[in-house]
């Protein structure tokens, strides 16, 4: 629930999907005890939340070993593309090399 609570704090929502996250956070936790969300939890939602699906594809396979390559011919697409891909993974991460998108993955549970 800590994403609905990230929205909830963080999104532009009309009144009517404010009042209907906050009856979906009732309904799961009846007991009323409602743990704020961190502003570590925060930032890791958002970072993971930004990562497209194929970034996603691309981001596992970075965490497998593969090469750019290797990644391009699994996927059926270029190099190029898959270079493309890494380069954002790179930017939503803020990491600067292969091992410190696959560390920061590891540590926001993306894979």
């Amino acid at each position: 629930m800590p994403l609905l609570s990230l929205a909830l704090q963080k999104g532009n929502l009309t009144v009517e999907a404010q009042s209907f996250i906050k009856t979906v956070l009732q309904t799961s936790n009846p007991s009323g005890s409602n743990t704020p969300v961190s502003t570590a939890e925060i930032a890791a939602l958002a970072e993971s939340a930004s990562i497209s699906p194929r970034e996603q594809e691309v981001l596992r396979l970075l965490c497998e070993g593969h090469s750019n390559r290797e990644i391009a011919v699994k996927l059926s697409v270029s190099e190029s593309t898959v270079k493309t891909h890494v380069g954002n993974i790179y930017y939503k991460l803020n990491v600067n090399s292969r091992i410190h998108a696959v560390t920061r993955a590891k540590e926001l549970k993306l894979v």
